[in-house]
């Protein structure tokens, strides 16, 4: 099979770093953003991506600055994975444009979306994906919120142009409880190397199925809402970080992610990121050791206390 120049750079990152256990970093440098294989090919992802909902406001030249800083600090810092949709009020658009600008198309880990409030063919929603970046090859499309669409009929088309070198990866996402049961049916017909499923320390409940679900058929798991939608954040405003945290975290942010991508079963996590200093403490949380089990479980009590 022929590489393209998106595939050799991302072969070359990933072969450049020492794996351990499905984590991998570079040996010399502990600042090094951590990362996880992805379990269909063993192609290693750095553990925190970034969520692009708000990316559409981009259009406002301010506001399109902070954006093409925040993406630049992101990616000085080793991160890779972009998440977004084509239903995000046009951020496929501004942010494939500034990925143009700061020239980080190629190595970018372009993770899209069809979504599910429009009447677009799928063929058509993905060649206006494939237009927007700029590429001829996606690194992963999703099939948004699954449990709303037609997943059965998308799967299959989604598969032809997979092989046909249009789509590296194929995932399916979610985030409500509410979703789980379709979600696991998906998952179980096959097909999917990725699934977007809602996790933080104060929602777990993908562990009890899905997430086993995910080990036994060798899908990556990615979590979104990281931070329960700001509910974290709230329940903590006005309390200290807790001593035996500050052993691997330097804030609340590093706390809840570091929490989120210790789970063995999950490959990465997603917050949405839209301001640069937000996006260096997000970094930094895929930096330096993980909690270990026992320090997740002081975690999810710690939570649970407040």
């Amino acid at each position: 099979m022929n590489l393209n120049r998106r595939d050799f750079i991302k072969g070359s990152l990933a072969t450049s770093a020492m794996a351990l256990g499905g984590i991998a970093h570079a040996q010399a440098a502990p600042e090094v953003i951590l990362q996880k294989t992805i379990p269909s090919t063993g192609e290693l992802l750095p553990v925190i991506g970034f969520g692009t909902n708000q990316y559409g406001t981009g259009t406002d030249l301010s506001i399109r600055n902070t954006l093409k800083q925040t993406l630049k600090i992101f990616a000085e810092n080793g991160g890779t994975l972009l998440d977004t949709s084509s239903h995000y009020r046009g951020s496929e658009g501004v942010l494939g444009g500034i990925l143009t600008e700061l020239q980080l198309t190629e190595k970018a880990f372009i993770a899209t979306k069809a979504g599910q409030f429009d009447e677009l063919p799928l063929e058509t929603k993905l060649n206006n994906s494939l237009a927007h970046f700029g590429v001829d090859q996606l690194d992963l499309y999703q099939i948004h919120n699954v449990a709303f669409q037609d997943w059965r009929n998308m799967l299959p088309p989604l598969q032809e142009w997979k092989q046909e070198g249009k789509i590296r990866y194929i995932g399916i996402t979610g985030s409500e409880d509410v979703e789980h049961p379709e979600i696991a049916e998906a998952m179980r017909t096959g097909g999917v190397d990725f699934v977007q499923l809602n996790y933080n320390v104060g929602d777990r409940n993908i562990e009890n199925e899905l997430l086993p679900i995910a080990r036994e058929r060798g899908i990556a798991v990615v979590g979104n809402v990281p931070f329960g939608q700001g509910s974290l954040f709230s329940a903590v405003s006005d309390v200290e970080l807790p001593e035996f945290a500050r052993e691997f975290s330097q804030s609340w942010g590093n706390f809840f992610l570091k929490y989120n991508v210790s789970h063995p079963d999950v490959t990465a996590s997603i917050p949405g990121t839209s301001k640069p200093h937000h996006a260096l403490d997000n970094v930094q949380a895929g930096m330096g050791r993980l909690p270990t089990s026992a320090e997740r479980k002081m975690q999810e009590d710690f939570m649970a206390s407040l």
